[in-house]
């Protein structure tokens, strides 16, 4: 957390990526000792310091142990917050079912690959 912390210091509100939504990540070289993943809701919505996507309301921040597991993840919540659907259910989630029905909506690559579809 420190880290992801110091590095917004440093570059700004870089993370909020999309009107209402902050990712902040923790780079694999920050220490990270296994792949976690963090949501919160902010009600009432915070500003970042971003003028295009602030104020924020939904924060998901994660961090990966490798290179690999990173970029997996960068892809795979790019591919969940893509549908404004998603988005919304996140954001108005009230149970850990709930994000957790949004959040395994997507095939992961190693299912894809087991089945045969790439990845």
């Amino acid at each position: 957390v420190e880290a992801m912390i110091e590095t917004v210091r440093e570059l700004g509100p870089y993370i909020v990526i999309a009107p209402g939504i902050a990712l902040p990540h923790a780079a694999p070289d920050a220490g990270v000792i296994e792949p976690s993943l963090a949501l919160i809701t902010l009600n009432p919505p915070v500003e970042f310091g971003n003028p295009d996507n602030d104020p924020v309301s939904l924060v998901i921040a994660f961090a990966s142990p490798d290179k690999s597991t990173h970029m997996q993840a960068l892809r795979e919540l790019a591919m969940i917050l893509s549908d404004a659907g998603n988005r919304q259910r996140l954001k108005s989630a009230r149970t850990e079912a709930e994000i957790l029905g949004v959040m395994c909506s997507i095939p992961s690559a190693q299912e894809k690959a087991e089945n045969g579809e790439g990845g």
